[in-house]
């Protein structure tokens, strides 16, 4: 039997009556990283970011489209981080890890980007993280995250990193090499 285990992130937020303010109460950051064309060091403009705790983000460059992105006071165990290149260029970035330091409270999310052919690269990118209660606490949500193994009968998700706020169970399945499709039951799209 042909097993293939995939990675995937998916999210999906309810457009009716939804609103940054609904996130309040909870920890999450994101932060626009200009990075693209800044050689050996990239910056996070304070213009570009948030932290729920009013902390400053910070992005440092490791070496050419490797970066790790300090997220203070936000982390903790679970979450979800996720990361898209920014811009008109053909690169793209992915998470590579997350880690929450219980010492500092800091959430770290490494981030790798390349361009077309595979090659890693500087590129411009967005980071956002939520903690788990971020995602459980909103009515009109569903996540999934996880390492689903996938085979021609299908593919298993954890629900260990799932949620669907309308009490439905969240599944994946493959349609083809690299093609998934995530189904949130229960949850309805405006628009």
């Amino acid at each position: 039997m042909f097993v293939r285990s995939a990675l995937f992130v998916s999210t999906v937020l309810a457009l009716a009556g939804f609103s940054s303010s609904a996130l309040a109460d909870d920890d999450y950051a994101w932060v626009w990283a200009d990075c693209g064309t800044s050689g050996s060091s990239c910056t996070a403009s304070s213009s570009y970011q948030y932290n729920s705790y009013g902390s400053t983000n910070s992005v440092a460059r490791g070496s050419a489209g490797v970066y790790k992105v300090t997220l203070p006071d936000i982390g903790d165990t679970g979450g979800n981080a996720q990361v898209v290149a920014y811009g008109g260029t053909s690169n793209f970035c992915k998470v590579s890890s997350w880690t929450w330091s219980s010492s500092t409270g800091d959430e770290t999310v490494n981030v790798l980007c390349f361009n077309a052919s595979g090659t890693a690269t500087d590129a411009d990118f967005v980071v956002l993280y939520q903690d788990q209660g971020t995602w459980r606490d909103l009515t009109d949500a569903a996540v999934a995250y996880g390492r689903a193994s996938c085979s021609s009968s299908g593919c298993s998700l954890s629900s260990t990193y799932a949620y669907n706020s309308t009490g439905g169970t969240n599944s994946i399945s493959r349609s083809s090499a690299g093609a998934y499709t995530v189904s949130f039951p229960g949850m309805t799209s405006t628009g």
